[in-house]
């Protein structure tokens, strides 16, 4: 497996962010180490297989924060085996294929609607909407979808989804090796609940077949019921389930050393006494993150880095050291007393 940088997340962010360049199906926790120290990111994110419980006993053993934040079906479908069905639908749908979408006059306007009715899942939780506010998400999404064209990238495109010449809809997503991928599609928001979606599917699968591709392949959420029945009524099946799972490493290194002992010391206490230290009496520890107990490891010194810090609400990164050595990474969370 690899982790590469996410150039736009991490400029709109301003945070270094990497992604898995593929669904992880196995795992070496030294060399994913490796991948997020040498590539100095704050945030990674992966998709995990999750028929396999043995991967997350391996990632507990990394020592970074994570969080599991969705879970998605993988869905494959023979486009051959779409079409023995004979499929129709009516002749006024059509799909009109997008070079830019940078200066196509309809796109932006149709990827707005969809992004503002909340029918994209967003990640949630404390940490993170404190480090990306929906504003900026909303400015991340409204950029990766609109890297999905020929202009943005080789392998990228998308298409608009007519009615009576009518844009409607659109959906997108990347040639890979032996099949399309299929990153997203929507309907606006006049236009739903008229059973539409299986037209998108119909049309998307059509332009595979002009690409020369017999196989078709998306995630789906889970909690996404609608989008779940449009693949179903599709044919679509259900290959896999993976997790979304952020990673907190912050390794970028701070020039914040604290000497803690020259002796093994237990972590707990002198965590709570380091976020004291460095917050000031008036706050304390509300949330201690990490994947496995303290009471079992030793260090003799944390780097820290502060990454939020507002009036109600402070969170820590600190990286655990024992001669030197990165042993694992856990933030704090800290409220006023």
């Amino acid at each position: 497996m690899e982790i590469i940088l996410s150039p736009t997340e991490s400029n709109i962010s301003g945070y270094k962010i990497g992604r898995s360049t593929q669904h992880i199906n196995q795992l070496d926790i030294a060399e994913l180490k490796k991948h997020i120290l040498d590539g100095s990111f704050d945030i990674c994110r992966l998709k995990i297989n999750g028929n396999q419980p043995s991967l997350f006993a391996q990632l507990n053993t990394l020592g970074i924060p994570f969080e599991i934040f969705t879970m998605n079906y993988l869905n494959e479908i023979d486009i051959h085996e779409y079409f023995k069905y004979n499929p129709v639908i009516p002749e006024d749908f059509t799909a009109e294929p997008i070079q830019d979408t940078n200066v196509h006059p309809d796109f932006e306007q149709l990827l707005n609607g969809i992004l503002n009715s909340k029918s994209w899942f967003e990640y949630e939780s404390p940490l993170l909407d404190s480090l990306l506010p929906q504003a900026s998400r909303k400015k991340l999404a409204l950029s990766y979808y609109k890297s999905f064209c020929p202009a943005a990238q080789t392998n990228g495109r998308t298409w608009i989804l007519r009615k009576d010449k009518e844009p409607i809809g659109l959906f997108m997503g990347n040639i890979a090796a032996d099949h399309f991928y299929g990153v997203l599609y929507g309907i606006d928001e006049q236009y739903r609940n008229c059973g539409y979606s299986k037209y998108i599917y119909y049309l998307m699968f059509k332009e595979c077949l002009k690409l020369k591709l017999n196989r078709f392949v998306n995630d789906v959420s889970l909690f996404n019921i609608a989008s779940q029945k449009s693949a179903a009524s599709s044919r679509m099946i259900p290959s896999n389930i993976y997790y979304n799972v952020t990673l907190y490493p912050f390794s970028q290194q701070s020039d914040h050393f604290i000497k803690i002992s020259d002796s093994d010391t237990t972590a707990l206490i002198n965590i709570e006494n380091i976020a004291r230290v460095l917050c000031g009496e008036d706050w304390r520890v509300k949330n201690i993150k990490s994947n496995y107990f303290f009471s079992t490891e030793k260090y003799d010194s944390v780097l820290y880095r502060e990454v939020i810090k507002k009036e109600d609400f402070r969170v820590l990164i600190i990286h655990l050291n024992y001669k030197n050595i990165l042993q694992k990474i856990c933030y704090i969370e800290l409220q006023p007393y």
